[in-house]
C-alpha cells in the first residue's frame, strides 16, 4: 500500500511511518464527506474503516485541534444518506424502522458501557455521544497503532511471557468490567489496539452484556475461533467464563500463529493441539493454564479473569487438575440464535423466523432464562441424543453475514434455474453425499433482496448481493437441515446453519453477503451440505473490483 499523502510504500501499517499520515479507506457516496461536522464541532477527515453497523471516521475536534474518533449507526443494506447537503440517514423501508431504532438503542447502549470504564486502562476511552442526522455518534479516544490482528501478521510468534504481559492489563479491567455484572463477549485480536506506545487496549464494546440482571435473555454473537460453546447454544449460560475463554483463544493465536479451532467442531471431536506441539514457547504448567481457560465446557473452564491471573502467575499442573475435555454428543445446538463470522462484529438477537407466512420481526423475542452470578453453571443433564446442528425454518430463512442483516422475506413465488433452463436440475454432486436425497431448483445470484430471478455471474466487490435456492428432500417426512459454507476469494471460510423448515415439499432459502472491511476480489463459492456435512451442491460468483 502506497502512502497518499507522501507516495512512499508502507505495507499494510495504520499510519505513514514517513509522514505521519492516517491511512484512511477510499470514501463511498454513503459516507460523510470530508468538512462534514458532527455535532457542530468534530470535523470529518476521513473514514477509518466500516462495518455491517457503523462506519467509524477519523475527526478533528474544532475546539481542541486534537483528534477522535466517531463512530456513526448505519446499518448497511437497510440505511442510506442523503448527500445533498443534510447528511440525514434514513430507513430504506417503513419494515424496517422498528429494527433501525432498535439498533439505534443497542448502539447507545454500547456508548454508556465504554463511558462506565473510560478510565481504565485497558479500553478506549469515550469522550462524548451525540445524537443527529436522525443517527448516533459516538466520540471515542483516537488510538494511534495497529489492531492486534494485524500486528501479529507483521510479527513473529510471541513467547507465552510475552502475549500474556502485554494484555494483562485488558485482562485486569475486564476483571473490574466483570465485577460491575458486564461480559464483553466478543474478544479477539481484532477488537484488540496496540497502541505505539506498547500499549494494548480493548474496543467495540457492542456486544456487551449486563449478566446479572435475571430478566435478561442473552443474545448471541460468534466470532470464530474465540466464540466458546455458550454462546452457540439456544440461552447458553454466559458470564465471566465466555471472556475467560475468548482472551485465552487470542493468547493461544499469539503464541502459535493460528487461529484456535472453532468450539462447534471441538464439541463433536475435540482435536485443539496443544501450544508446544505447534512450536509455542510455553511452559508445561502454563500451557496447561491456557487449555483450562479454553475448556470446551464452562463448568471446566476457569471462572473469571481472578482465577485465571491467579492460576497463571502461580501455574502448577496441581491447581488446575485434569484439562482434557471430553465433548458431550447430546449437547444441543440451536442455529437460529447463533452467527459465524470470523470478521465482522454482528447481533444475532436482530431476527426472527415464524412460520409459513415467515415474517422477520425485529427486535426478537428472546428466550428468557436467569443469569447465574459468578459461580460457573453446573454440568446439565444429557437431553436429546445426537448433536443437532441447527433446525430449518420454513419458506424464509434469515442469516446474518458479516453483519448484514436479511430483513425481508422473499416474494412467494420463484422461478427459473441456474446455470440451466429445467427447473428440476439437480447440481453436481461429490461422491459419497446424498445426492439421491435432495433436489436443487431456482439458485440465483442478485444484488436485490426481493429479486429471484435476475441472475449475475458478477458484481462489485463492494455491493451487497443476495443468494436464492429452493431445496427439498426425496425422502417422505424428513427435515431439511442444511448448512452453508462461504469461501471467500482470499480462502477464509465461514459456515452457517438454518433454523426449522418444513418436512415436506419446496422450502426456499436466501442470505447475503457484504464485507466491505476485508473485500477482495476473486471468485466466492458457496456449498450447501446436509446436516451430516455431505455435500449438496455449490455456486459462485465473481467479485469484481
Amino acid at each position: 500500500m502506497v502512502c497518499k499523502k507522501c507516495n512512499k510504500e508502507i505495507g499494510n501499517a495504520a499510519e505513514c511511518p514517513y509522514c505521519g499520515a492516517v491511512v484512511l479507506i477510499d470514501p463511498l457516496p454513503h459516507h460523510l464527506p470530508v468538512g462534514a461536522l458532527i455535532g457542530g464541532r468534530f470535523s470529518v477527515e476521513g473514514v477509518l474503516g466500516e462495518g455491517g453497523f457503523g462506519i467509524t471516521y477519523l475527526t478533528r475536534d474544532n475546539k481542541l485541534g486534537s483528534l477522535f474518533a466517531v463512530k456513526e449507526y448505519y446499518p448497511r443494506g437497510i440505511s442510506y444518506r442523503d448527500n445533498t447537503g443534510t447528511n440525514e440517514v434514513y430507513v430504506s423501508s417503513k419494515d424496517d424502522t422498528d429494527f433501525y431504532n432498535h439498533g439505534k438503542e443497542r448502539f447507545l447502549s454500547e456508548a454508556r458501557t465504554l463511558a462506565r470504564f473510560s478510565e481504565e486502562p485497558g479500553v478506549v476511552s469515550v469522550t462524548d455521544f451525540i445524537e443527529e442526522n436522525d443517527t448516533v455518534y459516538l466520540v471515542m479516544e483516537y488510538l494511534r497503532g495497529e489492531t492486534l490482528q494485524k500486528y501479529l501478521k507483521m510479527h513473529d510468534k510471541l513467547s507465552a511471557d510475552e502475549a500474556f504481559h502485554m494484555l494483562e492489563p485488558v485482562i485486569k479491567t475486564l476483571e473490574k468490567i466483570h465485577a460491575a455484572g458486564v461480559i464483553h463477549r466478543d474478544i479477539s485480536p481484532d477488537n484488540i489496539m496496540v497502541l505505539k506506545n506498547g500499549q494494548l487496549k480493548l474496543m467495540d464494546f457492542g456486544a456487551a452484556k449486563e449478566y446479572i440482571d435475571d430478566n435478561r435473555s442473552m443474545s448471541v454473537m460468534l466470532k470464530k475461533g474465540y466464540a466458546p460453546m455458550e454462546q452457540y447454544r439456544r440461552n447458553g449460560k454466559q458470564g465471566p467464563w465466555t471472556d475467560v475463554y475468548a482472551m485465552c483463544a487470542t493468547i493461544y493465536r499469539c503464541i502459535t500463529g493460528k487461529t484456535p479451532d472453532d468450539a462447534l467442531d471441538r464439541v463433536v471431536e475435540d482435536n485443539l493441539q496443544k501450544p508446544s506441539a505447534l512450536g509455542a514457547d510455553i511452559t508445561p504448567q502454563k500451557e496447561a493454564v491456557l487449555m483450562h481457560g479454553m475448556a470446551v465446557h464452562q463448568q471446566d473452564r476457569c471462572r473469571n479473569m481472578t482465577e485465571l491471573l491467579r492460576l497463571w502467575n502461580g501455574a502448577s499442573d496441581s491447581a488446575i487438575g485434569n484439562t482434557n475435555q471430553t465433548a458431550d454428543p447430546n449437547a444441543t445446538i440451536y442455529a437460529d440464535e447463533a452467527v459465524f463470522d470470523s470478521n465482522a462484529t454482528v447481533y444475532a438477537d436482530e431476527t426472527q423466523v415464524t412460520g409459513k407466512t415467515a415474517k422477520v420481526q425485529k427486535p426478537i423475542t428472546t428466550h428468557q432464562m436467569p443469569i447465574p452470578n459468578q459461580q460457573a453453571p453446573k454440568p446439565k443433564k444429557k437431553s436429546k441424543a445426537g448433536v443437532i446442528i441447527g433446525v430449518v425454518a420454513a419458506v424464509l430463512v434469515v442469516l446474518i453475514i458479516a453483519g448484514v442483516v436479511i430483513v425481508k422475506p422473499l416474494v412467494s413465488s420463484i422461478s427459473g434455474t441456474s446455470n440451466k433452463n429445467n427447473a428440476s436440475t439437480v447440481p453436481t454432486l461429490s461422491s459419497g453425499n446424498s445426492s439421491s436425497s435432495w433436489s436443487v431448483t431456482d439458485t440465483a445470484w442478485n444484488i436485490k433482496k426481493d429479486d429471484n430471478k435476475t441472475k449475475l455471474t458478477s458484481v462489485s466487490i463492494y455491493q451487497t448481493i443476495y443468494y436464492h435456492f429452493k431445496l427439498k428432500s426425496t425422502k417422505k417426512n424428513a427435515t431439511i437441515k442444511p448448512i452453508i459454507k462461504i469461501t471467500k476469494p482470499d480462502k477464509t471460510e465461514e459456515t452457517y446453519v438454518y433454523s426449522e423448515a418444513l418436512k415436506d415439499g419446496w422450502s426456499w432459502y436466501s442470505f447475503s453477503y457484504d464485507d466491505p472491511k476485508s473485500a477482495k476480489a476473486g471468485t466466492l463459492v458457496v456449498t450447501v451440505a446436509d446436516e451430516s456435512g455431505n455435500k449438496i451442491f455449490t455456486d459462485s460468483i465473481l467479485l469484481k473490483d
